[in-house]
């Protein structure tokens, strides 16, 4: 967070703006993996006049990037004057970024989670750490009163992105009002055949990337919304390309435990991830929501001379930090390439979660909105099942055009489709949490921390 405030919240290669911390990468601009390279890596600092000392993981190497930004960049090195200058750059504001970060440590109010919420160079995406205390929240929570004020709002704020800004959105677990999906859909609207189309490739090559539920079901929604439709650009193949598009997501998404045990895998562990992720949020965050809800609200009162019309909610708030959570857990066992990892970390998840829940929570006002339910992920609601049912019912007109199983699905009753929905795979009796094995990933510092805590 540091990092990110003292470069002016923008990228440091393309000097745009990242609009959020859910949007920032930190990149090392000597790459990390040469220091696995000693003969390089000496050879390199001999090059550049380094010092002996210089450390890779240090901010005289880090600077705040967007993903797409870091991806192009991923290992390559620069030219050396190119990278005399960047290096120049980042050793030039690193005594403002030890500045901030220690004033930032400073207002965290939450001693006990210290050492889970330390930053660790070493761990350099790990820099968007745990916000704490009501001078530094304020201004996070200011930016959640204008986004959830009106829809309006958002959706001026939304339709100024980009594609893979707008993919984010799409793909953000707590998000599900398709309001993003709509926004990509006018863009695909253009009256250019050949960018549109190359603007739903893309969209269907991101489904391939192991996205949150969510961007499926908002996917099968954009499909079936252009089928309907059917605007002028687009010809009769094109057509029958969104048709086995369609038919594709759908069958997929509402079969998803048979046909990829990956897929299956997946799907648990993001419903445990958003379970988990409510439940550290109200142990931990639910007081500065509510000191955060009173301070807003006078600031905007004080600031008009009249109350709010629209009243920050405790539940509102909170999203923002389930949604941190969401993503920052979800990191730990995406790349999986085998479902025995990915269940060995769900199973990490309930022993997280058996852990918390040993914790008092403190009290929930009243009047105040709910949280979507997130605990009932998993059990009694899915968003595979459940979002592509409510998708399906949107579109029931045309559901006659494809596969029979589709209409058929639509048709069932609320309580019908929650008995579609699979258990997941229980731990075996004898198992033992592998806490050693899997010593790098976030949710084995959390359970240590926990433990410490019981």
């Amino acid at each position: 967070m540091a990092l990110w405030e003292v470069y002016n919240n923008r990228c440091f290669y393309c000097s745009y703006l990242i609009p959020s911390l859910d949007n920032l990468e930190v990149d090392h601009i000597i790459y990390k993996k040469i220091i696995n390279n000693n003969k390089e890596y000496e050879k390199l600092k001999e090059e550049l006049s380094l010092e002996e000392n210089f450390d890779i993981n240090d901010y005289n190497n880090l600077v705040p990037t967007h993903s797409n930004c870091n991806k192009r960049k991923r290992n390559h090195i620069y030219k050396k004057r190119t990278m005399l200058f960047y290096l120049e750059e980042a050793a030039r504001r690193v005594p403002l970024v030890k500045e901030r970060e220690q004033e930032l440590r400073q207002t965290m109010d939450l001693s006990k989670l210290d050492t889970y919420a330390e930053i660790s160079i070493s761990k350099v995406n790990d820099l968007m750490i745990l916000l704490g205390g009501k001078k530094n929240i304020m201004k996070y929570f200011e930016q959640a009163e204008v986004e959830l004020s009106k829809d309006k709002r958002y959706n001026g704020r939304i339709s100024s992105f980009s594609t893979e800004s707008l993919f984010m959105e799409m793909d953000n677990p707590v998000n599900n009002r398709l309001l993003s999906s709509q926004l990509y859909l006018k863009k695909i609207k253009i009256p250019d055949r050949k960018k549109a189309l190359g603007l739903i490739d893309n969209m269907l090559l991101y489904c391939n990337r192991r996205p949150h539920a969510i961007f499926r079901v908002s996917t099968l929604h954009i499909l079936l919304s252009l089928y309907e439709e059917r605007p002028e650009i687009f010809s009769s193949s094109d057509i029958n390309y969104f048709k086995d598009g369609i038919e594709n997501i759908a069958l997929c998404n509402l079969n998803y435990w048979s046909h990829d045990n990956i897929q299956n895998a997946l799907c648990h562990y993001e419903n445990i991830t958003l379970r988990l992720s409510k439940l550290f949020s109200l142990k931990f965050y639910l007081e500065n929501a509510k000191n955060a809800r009173v301070l807003l609200n006078e600031k905007i009162e004080k600031m008009t001379g009249k109350k709010p019309a629209f009243t920050s909610d405790v539940a509102e708030l909170l999203l923002y930090f389930i949604q941190f959570f969401a993503s920052y857990y979800w990191e730990d066992f995406v790349e999986s390439t085998t479902s025995r990892k990915i269940w060995q970390g769900f199973w990490l998840y309930q022993h997280a979660i058996e852990l918390l829940s040993s914790l008092s929570i403190p009290f929930y006002p009243e009047g105040s909105g709910d949280l979507t339910n997130f605990e009932n992920y998993g059990g009694t609601f899915d968003m595979y099942i459940y979002g592509t049912w409510d998708v399906l019912r949107k579109h029931n007109k045309i559901l006659s055009d494809f596969n029979p199983k589709l209409l058929e699905f639509s048709k069932l009753s609320h309580k019908d489709v929650r008995l579609r929905i699979p258990r997941w795979k229980d731990r075996p009796q004898e198992w033992i949490p592998p806490l050693k094995q899997y010593e790098d990933k976030r949710i084995v510092k959390l359970i240590k921390l926990l433990e410490e805590m019981k």
